[in-house]
């Protein structure tokens, strides 16, 4: 089978980048062609179908006339339907698999062109920009989960200021905000055969949509062959032995919490350390110099997140935001590692009360500190938790069990297109 994998990056930027990577390795371990396309960009990973990219512009990195004109190629196709249709013209495949609808790589118009082109397609909701523009159903600014688009009431994108406050943050909001609208009118999602949802949390936000529940498909996501083939049984006794740490993995931004995490549990002398990179760095960096036992460490390349990971005491997940389902969680449960996590979104789902990790209400400081003082002082706890979850990533979210479920949903979806 030849597959269009369409990603708003080819490199590592976070979890939904991962498992499409790890994907096309998988098919392509089963004989399938997985041809990528994905934005321009100096950091993506070198392939021969980088020819076929377009160029990378978004409504955040530039001024108001650079936002414009990514809205007038959101709304035309632009440069991102023309090298799709040239890519298609030269090498015909049997299916896409769209991973991001970013404007960038598929703008509404693109969906339209593959429904009348007869591709069969089928997307993975990585994030709810089926139902809210600015991707994420939250509000830093006000710290809160945000469904007023429900019911396709997408102004409230531009109104509420969900895409940052002052004129640039009205604006990106309202360019948004119309783009929700233009793939409401042409019918965009029309032609997707099958939506895939990781989580049924993201299934049922999708289906507040309006989208028929019958194309819809809860297939949660997998852990790569290279973790499930580790054996954590040295680094589990080590673990369970040494002095509690906690460690935080993720972008520093403020829906997924690592700094309300700091600002929580800083006076627990509890020792966290903090992996990830961005706008919330310099703050924990600084709370750090109060409380020591906080480290920063920024960014880190998947050996060394997995080398934290094999060193720590929990994971800890403290999302604000209804997070889907974080690939990260996957990732320390194949290797071992309770998950301390937020009551939101998918995370429940992935974390099981008392049998792999421990689970507090969203933003509930008390709940978090009394979760992480329990597994601090209960060794035989954490054995329990690090055996369970290590468990349910060996039955549950291997590569075969996902892979076999994801090649009926193309076979589902290249059959209704032949009818």
């Amino acid at each position: 089978m030849r597959i269009l994998a369409i990603t708003r990056a080819y490199r590592l930027t976070g979890g939904a980048d991962r498992y499409a990577l790890a994907l096309q390795a998988e098919l392509e371990r089963r004989g399938h062609a997985v041809i990528p396309f994905a934005a321009h960009h100096p950091q993506n990973l070198p392939t021969p179908w980088a020819r076929y990219f377009p160029p990378d512009l978004g409504f955040s990195d530039y001024g108001p006339r650079d936002r414009l004109r990514a809205l007038a190629r959101a709304l035309s196709g632009g440069p991102a339907l023309r090298a799709l249709r040239r890519l298609l013209a030269e090498h015909p495949v049997d299916l896409v698999h769209v991973h991001t609808t970013f404007h960038q790589v598929l703008p509404p118009v693109a969906f339209a062109w593959l429904r009348r082109r007869g591709v069969p397609v089928v997307m993975t909701a990585h994030d709810y920009k089926l139902v809210c523009p600015t991707y994420w159903q939250y509000v830093a600014d006000e710290d809160a989960i945000c469904r007023r688009c429900a019911g396709r009431r997408f102004y409230h994108a531009a109104l509420r200021g969900c895409a940052g406050r002052g004129p640039g943050g009205a604006l990106k909001g309202a360019l948004v905000a119309l783009e929700a609208y233009w793939a409401r009118w042409t019918r965009a999602y029309a032609g997707v055969a099958q939506f895939i949802c990781p989580s049924a949390a993201m299934r049922d936000a999708i289906a507040r949509y309006g989208i028929d529940r019958a194309r819809l498909r809860l297939l949660p996501y997998f852990v790569p062959s290279e973790l499930l083939d580790q054996e954590p049984g040295e680094q589990q006794t080590e673990r369970q032995a040494e002095s509690p740490l906690f460690l935080f993995v993720g972008r520093l931004v403020a829906e997924k919490g690592g700094l309300w995490l700091a600002r929580a549990a800083a006076d627990l002398g509890l020792p966290i350390a903090f992996v990830g990179d961005g706008p919330q760095r310099a703050a924990i960096t600084a709370l750090g110099g109060d409380f020591p036992h906080l480290r920063c460490l920024g960014w880190a390349d998947p050996p060394t997140v997995q080398a934290w990971m094999r060193r720590a005491t929990a994971l800890v997940v403290p999302s604000l935001w209804p997070d889907n389902s974080p690939m990260v969680i996957y990732e320390a449960s194949a290797l071992g590692l309770p998950v301390v996590g937020a009551r939101v979104g998918g995370i429940p789902e992935l974390v099981r009360e008392g049998e792999s990790g421990l689970l507090f209400a969203r933003g509930d400081a008390a709940g978090l500190r009394a979760a992480l003082l329990r597994l601090a002082g209960d060794p035989a706890l954490r054995a329990r938790l690090s055996a369970g979850a290590r468990a349910r990533a060996q039955t549950e979210w291997t590569p075969d069990r996902h892979v076999a479920q994801l090649l009926e949903v193309y076979a589902r979806a290249i059959g209704a297109g032949r009818q």
